[in-house]
C-alpha cells in the first residue's frame, strides 16, 4: 500500500510541475476532509488527459459522482471535458451541476455561460454571468464579460443600465461611457449619443480618439460645421493629423465642383511631409483603378502635379517615387518616367512591379544596352521570373549577341510554365534571332512551332513580318503584317511596321497615312520617327522637323538613326 501512495504522490508532483497553471485553474476549491482515495482518483485523472485518454479520464469523475452526486469539482472536471469534446449537452449539464452543489467558484459560472453560448443558449448564458456578477458584486472583470454579452447579443438597453452600475461602483472611466455611446447608437437614440460623447470631449479635450469619434458623428449626420470645429480641435493637439487636416482642406475648397478643382485644392494636404503616405495617396487611389488612358487631359495633369507634391512631401519613399514614375510613363515621358523607376530600385530593389515597369520603359525608349543591362541584374533579385528573360532576350536580339538572346528567350519558356502567351513569344523571338542570324530553316521552324503554342497570338506575326523586310521580302512581310493588325488593329508597333514596308518600297504617302491617325493616341516615338521621315522624303522639311522634335519628345535619342 506504501507503494502506491509514493506512486501517486511522484505523480501529483509531475503533474504540479508541468501543469501548475492548469491546476492553479481546475482545483479552485480545496477541501482538506477529502480522503486519500479520492485525491488518487483525481489525480489518475489528470493522468489520463496527459496521455490523450479523456474517455478514461471521464470514466473516472463518473464514479466519483457515484460515490458522491455532490462532488462538484469532479462535476466541473466532467463538463470541462465534454466542452472539449463538443458534447455541448452534457458538457451543460455537468458544469450546472457543478454549479447547483458549489456557488463560490467562479470558473463554474463562466465555463458554463461559454457552454450555452456555444450551444446558442444566450438567455442561459447571460442569466449565468448575471448570477456571477450578483455572486461577486466587487469583481469588474465579471461585470466586463456580462457588458460584452450584452452588446454582442444586442441587449443594449441592458449594456447601459450595466454599464451605469459600474461607473457608480467602480468610478468613472471613459471606456464604460463609450460603451454607452454605442449601445444608444444603436437604439437609435442619437441625441443622446451625442451628448455623451460631448461631455466625454470636454473632459478629455486632448483625447483625439474621443475627438475623432465626436466629428466623425458630426459626419455621419449631416452636421458639417460641428465636424470641421471637432477637426480644428483635433489640429490644436495634433497638427499633422491626416483626416482632420484633409477635413479643414476640403472645407476651403468645398465651392470647387470640378475633379481637378478638388485634388489641387488639397496642395496642403499632399504638401504635408508628416502625413503617412498612403493616407494621402488613399485620397487619388480611385484614379488608378480605372484606366488612368482614359482620363480628360485635365485631370491627368492634375494627377501629375499631385504626385509633384508627394514627391516634394516624401523625397525618398519608393512609393512616391514609383507613382511619379507611373504618371509620367502615362503622360509619355517614358524618359523621365525610366530615371524615376531607376531611382525606386536603387532604394526598394525587391519590389518586382516597379522592375517591371523599368524594363517595359526601357523596352519603349528602345535603349537596349540599359534594357540588358537592367534586366540582368533583375534576375539577381528575381531569378524565376519569366518575363524579365524575354525583355533580356529582345534586348539581345537588338544588340546583335544571338546566342544569349537564344538563351535568355529558352529560360524564359522553362519558367513560363503553362502560359501559352509568354512561351508562344519567347519562340517567336527566337525565330527572329535565326532568321536575323542567316538561318531562315530554323527559322521558318521556330515561327511554326510559336504558331503551335498559340497561333493566334499576333506578336509571331509581327516579328516574322520583320524577319521577311530583313530578307528583302517586302510584299510577303506586308502580307503577314497585316495579319498581325487583323487581330489588333491599333497597335503602333505593328503599324510602325507596316509604315517601315511601305516606306521602304518607296511608298511614302501610304507609309505616311498608316501611322498619322496614331499622332493623338501613342507616345510611342517611332510612330513619330518614321512620319518625320516619311516627310522628309516627300520634302515637307518644316513637317518633318516638326515630327522629328515630337519624337524626340517621347524618348527617342537626339539625333537617332532609325533601324529596321
Amino acid at each position: 500500500m506504501k507503494q502506491i501512495v509514493n506512486k501517486h504522490i511522484l505523480l501529483l508532483c509531475f503533474i504540479l510541475f508541468y501543469l501548475s497553471p492548469a491546476v492553479s485553474q481546475d482545483f479552485l476549491v480545496q477541501d482538506t476532509e477529502n480522503d486519500l482515495d479520492r485525491q488518487t482518483r483525481f489525480i489518475e485523472a489528470q493522468g489520463e488527459i496527459i496521455i490523450g485518454n479523456a474517455d478514461g479520464a471521464i470514466e473516472i469523475y463518473k464514479n466519483l459522482l457515484k460515490k458522491d452526486v455532490n462532488d462538484h469539482e469532479a462535476a466541473f472536471f466532467l463538463g470541462k471535458l465534454y466542452l472539449n469534446q463538443k458534447d455541448l449537452i452534457n458538457s451543460i449539464k455537468y458544469f450546472s451541476l457543478a454549479l447547483a452543489n458549489e456557488k463560490e467558484n467562479p470558473w463554474y459560472y463562466i465555463w458554463a455561460a461559454d457552454a450555452y453560448l456555444k450551444n446558442d443558449q444566450f438567455d442561459q448564458a447571460t442569466k449565468t454571468l448575471e448570477n456571477l456578477v450578483h455572486q461577486f458584486p466587487d469583481e469588474k472583470e465579471y461585470y466586463d464579460r456580462l457588458e460584452y454579452l450584452y452588446r454582442d447579443s444586442r441587449q443594449y438597453r441592458k449594456q447601459i443600465k450595466l454599464l451605469d452600475r459600474m461607473i457608480e461602483r467602480f468610478g468613472f472611466h471613459k471606456n464604460d461611457v463609450l460603451g454607452q455611446v454605442q449601445a444608444y447608437e444603436n437604439l437609435d437614440k442619437p441625441e443622446k449619443a451625442l451628448e455623451l460623447l460631448t461631455e466625454l470631449s470636454e473632459r478629455f479635450p486632448r483625447d483625439l480618439f474621443i475627438l475623432n469619434m465626436l466629428a466623425n458623428y458630426y459626419e455621419k449626420n449631416g452636421n458639417e460645421d460641428s465636424a470641421l470645429q471637432v477637426y480644428k480641435q483635433i489640429l490644436s493637439v495634433n497638427p499633422n493629423d491626416s483626416r482632420a487636416n484633409l477635413a479643414v482642406v476640403e472645407s476651403n475648397n468645398q465651392d470647387d465642383t470640378s475633379e481637378t478643382g478638388k485634388l489641387l485644392g488639397k496642395k496642403a494636404f499632399f504638401q504635408n511631409g508628416n502625413i503617412d503616405f498612403d493616407t494621402q495617396f488613399s485620397e487619388i487611389l480611385s484614379y488608378f483603378q480605372q484606366d488612368l488612358s482614359t482620363l480628360p487631359e485635365d485631370e491627368l495633369d492634375a494627377l501629375n502635379q499631385v504626385s509633384i507634391w508627394l514627391l516634394q512631401s516624401h523625397p525618398d519613399n519608393p512609393k512616391a517615387l514609383s507613382l511619379r514614375a507611373d504618371i509620367l510613363a502615362q503622360m509619355g515621358m517614358n524618359a523621365e518616367a525610366a530615371d524615376y523607376y531607376i531611382q525606386t530600385i536603387e532604394i526598394h530593389p525587391d519590389n518586382y512591379m516597379v522592375w517591371e515597369q523599368l524594363l517595359w520603359s526601357l523596352k519603349e525608349l528602345q535603349r537596349w544596352d540599359a534594357l540588358n543591362d537592367y534586366a540582368d541584374e533583375a534576375t539577381l533579385y528575381f531569378p524565376n521570373k519569366a518575363a524579365i528573360y524575354l525583355f533580356k532576350g529582345e534586348a539581345g536580339y537588338h544588340l546583335g549577341d544571338a546566342e544569349e538572346a537564344v538563351f535568355d528567350l529558352e529560360t524564359c519558356q522553362t519558367l513560363s510554365g503553362q502560359d501559352p502567351v509568354m512561351n508562344s513569344n519567347a519562340q517567336g523571338l527566337i525565330g527572329l534571332v535565326l532568321c536575323t542570324n542567316d538561318k531562315p530553316q530554323k527559322a521558318d521552324a521556330a515561327f511554326a512551332k510559336a504558331r503551335d503554342i498559340l497561333d493566334k497570338n499576333p506578336n509571331i506575326d509581327y516579328y516574322e513580318s520583320i524577319c521577311l523586310l530583313q530578307k528583302g521580302a517586302a510584299d510577303h512581310a506586308l502580307e503577314v503584317i497585316e495579319k498581325a493588325l487583323d487581330k489588333v488593329p491599333q497597335k503602333p508597333e505593328y503599324l510602325v511596321q507596316k509604315a517601315k514596308i511601305l516606306h521602304r518600297s518607296g511608298l511614302y504617302q501610304k507609309s505616311l497615312e498608316t501611322l498619322i491617325p496614331l499622332t493623338e493616341k501613342t507616345t510611342y516615338f517611332p510612330v513619330y520617327q518614321w512620319i518625320a521621315l516619311n516627310y522628309k522624303k516627300l520634302n515637307q522639311e518644316e513637317n518633318a522637323q516638326k515630327y522629328h522634335k515630337m519624337a524626340e519628345k517621347y524618348g527617342a535619342p537626339l539625333q537617332t538613326q532609325i533601324s529596321n
